[in-house]
């Protein structure tokens, strides 16, 4: 094979090669589970670089919250975050079960008040607030992370069955959802969710679908 030939392939085989992430200095608390992971993906894609401690333990509890103590800061952010679905989240959740039902071909069941306000937040949006909390460093240390206006129940049902699959929705009035509402209105400075819900909702259907299903099985 003549030189110059070789040397094209080799220089062509480079282009391709995985490039090492350069490293951040980001520290994650409580990261070892789906959701964990994905936000800590999602921020290493965007080579988030400031150094920080996060910890988002109590999206899964009761409060749907995370905390972001960037170094030198005196007090850590509390992202306080509205109805989180996406990749990584389970289908135990409001949202999750009516995907998960949808994706069985079962009518999803809209749960207790249809007029009930949700607000939905993707995991993607969630992780690029966090950046958006890192870089600004707002005065305000108490964040909502939410959707810019709320859905109803109902209509986020009709979403379900439009953008996963279109079967019934019936209503279930004497269930309790238990929708998170976050606590208060100041958002991450320039920050406005970027996923729309049909599409946030059908991503959301592939991951429980190819991966969520393996994860939660027995």
């Amino acid at each position: 094979m003549p030189r110059r030939a070789l040397l094209a392939g080799l220089e062509a085989a480079a282009e391709h090669r995985t490039r090492p992430r350069r490293p951040g200095g980001l520290v994650w608390r409580g990261a070892a589970t789906p959701l964990g992971e994905h936000l800590a993906r999602r921020l290493a894609d965007r080579h988030e670089r400031s150094a920080a401690v996060i910890d988002p333990t109590r999206l899964q509890g009761a409060e749907r919250e995370v905390t972001v103590h960037p170094q030198g800061a005196p007090a850590p952010y509390r992202l306080r975050v509205g109805e989180l679905y996406g990749p990584g989240c389970t289908r135990r959740t409001p949202i999750g079960r009516m995907v998960w039902d949808a994706l069985r071909s079962h009518p999803v069941a809209a749960e207790g008040d249809p007029d009930a306000e949700v607000w939905p937040v993707y995991v993607n949006d969630l992780a690029d607030a966090i950046e958006a909390v890192l870089r600004a460093r707002p005065e305000n240390h108490d964040i909502a992370v939410a959707a810019e206006k709320p859905c109803t129940a109902a209509e986020l049902a009709q979403a379900v069955h439009g953008a996963v699959r279109p079967v019934p929705v019936r209503a279930v009035p004497d269930a309790e959802p238990g929708w998170h509402t976050p606590a208060g209105t100041v958002r991450p400075p320039g920050w406005t969710p970027a996923t729309g819900l049909a599409r946030g909702l059908h991503s959301f259907a592939q991951w429980l679908a190819y991966e969520g299903v393996l994860l939660e099985s027995g």
